[in-house]
Formats: structure tokens, sequence, C-alpha cells
């Protein structure tokens, strides 16, 4: 892993390198966790728009 710079190959069997790492990991599944959840909030919005079109779309045909 190379972090600008700075070489960490001499810390790769630390247990700091170790906690960095699961940190970043866990970083970036939370934040993929995030976009997902905020994709399917906008999917929920766009079927509820869809339902109440095609209710609408129903409503005028009766």
């Amino acid at each position: 892993m190379q972090i600008g710079d700075f070489d960490t190959v001499p810390l790769r069997h630390t247990q700091l390198f170790r906690d960095a790492k699961i940190a970043m990991l866990t970083h970036m599944v939370l934040f993929r966790m995030e976009m997902t959840a905020a994709a399917a909030a906008e999917v929920e919005e766009a079927l509820a728009d869809l339902i109440e079109a095609n209710q609408a779309d129903i409503a005028a045909r009766q």
C-alpha cells in the first residue's frame, strides 16, 4: 500500500498497519452502504410516483 510518498512496506506486518487497513475497509463498506441506501430511496420514490400516475390514469378511465 502506498500513501503519497510514504512507504508502508516496512510497516506491513504491524498491528498499526492492520488496524489502519481495517479502518479504511470499514469506511469503504459504510460509504458503499450509504450510497446503496440513497439509490434505493430514489427507486422507492420513483416507484411511488409511478403508482400514483397509474392510479390517476385508472381513475380517469372510469
